[in-house]
């Protein structure tokens, strides 16, 4: 009998052998309630007595190697930027100086197949490229246009598995910041430099699979309005030791952001509100000072 493990591992709420309640360490085979059980250390097979099943008399199927892309991609990418209609939003909003840093951090590369398209390219701690997710914007609102595309999806047995958006720039002495998206992170890294933006890639690519790289770091999650709930279920759930802000919901009661907007929509209605006054310097909120002050030659 051949045995595979469920990718839903948080399907049986508790392991069947001990009771254990399952926060990801009872890992069920598909098809089944039987699994492994990394709480009571054997597989189990409920039966009459409940007994437990030597793991050693099980067989299954390994998970697929994941799959890497080659650093030249990048390479052979990473020209023409001021094609890029995300990069034309980002030098509206910050200048060139500034968006030049953000293209050099997260390594911010234009689409051969998709014109004046932006590829996030997905690069892990240990620099190793995992895939690119293309997307369109418009470059007067910066507005997403469309659904994302990859780059892996040329190859069709690609084995994949996500990171976070920004994860090769983690390091242990600078506290991290999780937002959803990779717009977010890239804003928001002019922003509030005094973190390291990095993004899930939406509400649900914050999972256990990729916060395993996150213990031992200083983390905050700021999650967008109305999904404040949904990521502090999911921190608890995998066992995330992290602050969670509630900022979105705040602004969004004071009326300073729209319904499912995000942290950087705070920012960018501030410089919004800046250039249209074409006033000197205004104080708003105590959290503007730092933005203002890198960007006031550029804003006044």
């Amino acid at each position: 009998m051949e045995l595979k493990f469920d990718k839903n591992r948080k399907r049986v709420k508790r392991c069947p052998c001990c009771g254990h309640e399952n926060k990801g360490g009872y890992v069920p085979y598909v098809g089944t309630d039987n699994g492994y059980c990394n709480y009571c250390g054997s597989s189990c097979f409920k039966n009459k007595n409940g007994t437990l099943v030597d793991p050693n008399k099980i067989t299954y199927t390994p998970p697929k190697k994941t799959n890497l892309l080659p650093e030249y991609f990048i390479e052979q990418s990473f020209s023409n930027h001021e094609n890029i209609d995300f990069v034309k939003f980002l030098v509206g909003q910050f200048g060139s100086s500034k968006t030049e840093e953000i293209i050099s951090k997260y390594y911010l590369c234009g689409s051969t197949k998709n014109l004046g398209a932006v590829i996030f390219w997905q690069i892990d701690k240990n620099k190793k490229v995992r895939t690119g997710k293309v997307m369109d914007y418009n470059p007067d609102s910066g507005k997403r246009i469309g659904y994302p595309s990859w780059v892996h999806s040329f190859a069709p047995d690609y084995s994949l598995r996500q990171c976070f958006f920004g994860e090769h720039l983690i390091q242990m002495d600078k506290p991290v910041a999780i937002v959803e998206s990779e717009k977010a992170a890239c804003i928001l890294s002019v922003c509030n430099p005094a973190f390291t933006w990095i993004a899930s890639g939406g509400s649900s690519g914050l999972n256990q699979k990729k916060c395993g790289v996150l213990r031992g770091y200083n983390v905050t999650l700021f999650p967008d309005h109305s999904k404040y709930e949904e990521w502090k279920k999911k921190a608890s759930d995998i066992g995330l030791k992290c602050a969670i802000s509630i900022e979105a919901e705040k602004w969004f009661e004071e009326g300073l952001i729209g319904k499912g907007e995000a942290i950087d929509d705070y920012y960018l209605n501030l410089n919004k509100e800046v250039k249209s006054l074409n006033l000197e310097r205004k104080k708003i909120d105590p959290e503007w000072e730092p933005f203002y002050n890198q960007n006031k030659d550029y804003l006044d």
